[in-house]
């Protein structure tokens, strides 16, 4: 059987998400301390999620069409594996105890949002795809007028995102990287960041409230009296992020003919080991290793610039291979459905 070459593009970008999944965590145990902290929160939250979920979707696509359960099934074990994970940790790092079995509100949502998606886009895989987006939007958007799918599963998640999965999963690879790769969608791309960052560098204060559209786990009453806008807010936002994430996927070069580039791409290809792990080691350092009050000694007015080398350490830390046996062992066992 013909194997289609690995496009280390995508593994760029993975671990291009992957550092920003792990810097946005980092950032929001700050956000209250920094205003920088809250700008690199809500730019790393504009995009990094729905486009880690189109990803999903677009390399689940085999997956669904050959109806693998035993890989789909993977996704609730990394759900659970996770949870202990951090489970642990907080017994070790706070001395507290706290296991729900499908309430989630921190990092493994996402295994269990993706398993669900999975399992939803078999279910409608006899209509038609259009029809399908247009009903996922429709309920991404009005999700959030019921306040009570939040955390539950990562329901409100799972639906939220769920136009991103199948947005990945209707498109080929090669496909869009093709439409994507020309220099108009470049500068269009390049603009826009620049602007989604002085917007932030400006405005923070005033438009911090859209964090909560941002995580998509919070029902529209969270807005106050804005709660009458959320629709229109949500398919906004669609629009907005279609368009950042395309940009930013045209950004990603095809090729990096360095170590560098080499390093990268290994990365990307564990980026589930790094989402794994990386919560506990950052409560780590943030409840063990005192690092931020060594960076306020040694750089006063600038300490919070240490969480980007930092979110680099903890990324390739994760992603050693001396973990990536155990990891696989324990997510992807050898099981037949």
């Amino acid at each position: 059987m013909e194997t289609k070459e690995r496009i280390e593009k995508w593994d760029y970008l993975k671990f291009v998400l992957i550092f920003l999944v792990v810097l946005g965590h980092i950032a929001n145990f700050y956000v209250d301390k920094s205003s920088m902290m809250r700008m690199v929160f809500i730019f790393i939250y504009t995009f990094h999620m729905p486009l880690f979920v189109f990803l999903s979707g677009m390399f689940a696509k085999r997956n669904i069409n050959e109806k693998k359960y035993s890989k789909i099934f993977s996704f609730l074990i990394l759900y659970f594996v996770i949870k202990i994970i951090m489970c642990i940790g907080n017994m070790l790092i706070l001395d507290t105890f706290a296991f729900s079995v499908f309430y989630e509100s921190e990092a493994p949502w996402y295994a269990m949002a993706i398993f669900l998606q999975c399992l939803i886009t078999i279910a409608l895989s006899r209509f038609s795809k259009r029809y399908v987006l247009i009903a996922s939007i429709v309920f991404g958007c009005i999700i959030g007028l019921d306040s009570s799918f939040t955390d539950f599963m990562a329901l409100s998640r799972t639906v939220v995102y769920y136009p991103f999965f199948f947005m990945g999963y209707c498109i080929e690879p090669e496909k869009i990287s093709k439409i994507l790769n020309k220099k108009i969608m470049k500068i269009s791309a390049v603009i826009t960041l620049i602007l989604l960052a002085v917007l932030l560098i400006l405005k923070i204060d005033e438009i911090y409230w859209i964090r909560s559209i941002l995580t998509g786990r919070n029902p529209y009453s969270v807005l106050g009296d804005r709660i009458k806008y959320g629709v229109i807010i949500r398919f906004i936002y669609y629009m907005i992020v279609t368009f950042i994430g395309a940009g930013i996927i045209s950004l990603i070069p095809d090729k990096i003919n360095h170590k560098i580039g080499q390093w990268m791409a290994g990365m990307g290809q564990r980026t589930l080991q790094i989402y794994a792990l990386h919560f506990v080691i950052i409560k780590i350092f943030v409840y063990i290793i005192p690092i931020y009050d060594w960076m306020k000694k040694i750089l006063p007015g600038y300490t919070m610039l240490y969480v980007f080398p930092l979110a680099l350490i903890i990324t390739a830390f994760c992603g050693l291979k001396c973990f990536t046996r155990a990891f696989h062992t324990l997510v992807f066992p050898k099981i037949k459905v």
